[in-house]
């Protein structure tokens, strides 16, 4: 295997709020073109992961970052489901409405599953639609 050791060099020293940010990714591509498109749609595309960076200050301090611990996060809301059912012409029950009843134990983790703080973020309801399997 043949392997080269990249230098990459700090950003000018000149403005000290000036930061050099390198993502790494491995790209499937029949050529170096098509491997850089390919990842430049990859990179862009609204179901991709938070990428793990390394930033690199004017003085060359690394600092690697895991986006997905700052830039997304799950909240565990605990709670119950109230199901309704109705008797339907066949005499079978079938649930014609369900909704979420939050309870008051709320837990935030990162994507790792690993608890958090409660970060600010906005209130979304619990929507639940009810199947119509088995109609």
């Amino acid at each position: 295997m043949n392997t080269k050791n990249y230098q990459i060099e700090p950003p000018p020293k000149d403005n000290d709020k000036l930061f050099r940010v390198v993502y790494v990714i491995d790209v499937d591509g029949k050529d170096e073109r098509t491997a850089a498109e390919n990842a430049w749609e990859m990179m862009q595309a609204k179901d991709s992961f938070a990428p793990v960076l390394v930033v690199i200050d004017g003085d060359g301090r690394q600092t690697k970052l895991d986006l997905s611990e700052y830039v997304e996060f799950n909240k565990v809301t605990t709670g119950f489901v109230v199901q309704k059912y109705r008797k339907n012409d066949d005499g079978r029950f079938r649930c014609i409405e369900q909704e979420f009843v939050a309870g008051d134990e709320v837990q935030f983790e990162n994507l790792k599953g690993e608890p958090i703080e409660q970060p600010e973020h906005e209130y979304q309801p619990f929507n639940m639609a009810t199947l119509s399997i088995g109609e």
